[in-house]
């Protein structure tokens, strides 16, 4: 168990800070979700590859608690991607708010799915 919480632990922060980078390295967009859709598309990508990764090895259930939970739970932020459409409603701003729930969303889904398959043919 203490095992598992400190690969938590250090996937979280190693996520974390990735996400504070990015955040970082994106202010200069018009566009001040950039940052958080670019963290949400970059874990989902990497949740998928490692997803791949675990249906093929189980053993390798360290890629679970380090990089899914841990390092995918850092970088991901689904409480600013709340807290972004509340700020689109409060300022009226529904084509806005609905065109960035969709991109989010099927971004996402897109890169889970590439992480996926892209992994299968280099994993086996």
């Amino acid at each position: 168990m203490i095992q598992k919480i400190i690969l938590v632990m250090l996937g979280g922060g190693i996520g974390s800070v990735l996400r504070y980078l990015i955040n970082l390295w994106v202010p200069f967009t018009p566009y001040p979700f950039v940052s958080t859709l670019s963290a949400n598309i970059l874990s989902s990508f990497v949740l998928g590859i490692c997803s791949s990764i675990l249906i093929l090895h189980p053993e390798r259930s360290w890629i679970l608690y380090l990089v899914i939970i841990g390092f995918c739970g850092g970088l991901s932020t689904f409480s600013t991607f709340s807290s972004e459409i509340f700020h689109f409603i409060r300022q009226e701003k529904y084509t806005l708010l609905l065109s960035y729930v969709a991109l989010s969303v099927c971004l996402c889904v897109i890169a889970v799915t590439a992480g996926y398959f892209l992994s299968r043919k280099f994993v086996s």
